[in-house]
């Protein structure tokens, strides 16, 4: 990691979240979202699209 190397990670997340160096304010703090669960809303439609596989775990 660097800061000057951009993030190399897919657009998982919507509403502007971010989770690398950039996230970092010039006083050294980070945003936390609010929200249900940790506060991050992830881009289903991406995450769907690039999947590679997929399995279900249920009751048995």
């Amino acid at each position: 990691m660097h800061p000057a190397i951009p993030n190399s990670w897919p657009p998982i997340y919507q509403n502007g979240y971010e989770d690398s160096l950039y996230a970092v304010d010039s006083e050294g703090c980070v945003a936390v979202p609010e929200g249900p669960g940790l506060g991050v809303e992830y881009n289903w439609d991406w995450i769907k699209a690039h999947q590679v596989g997929y399995r279900e775990y249920g009751p048995s």
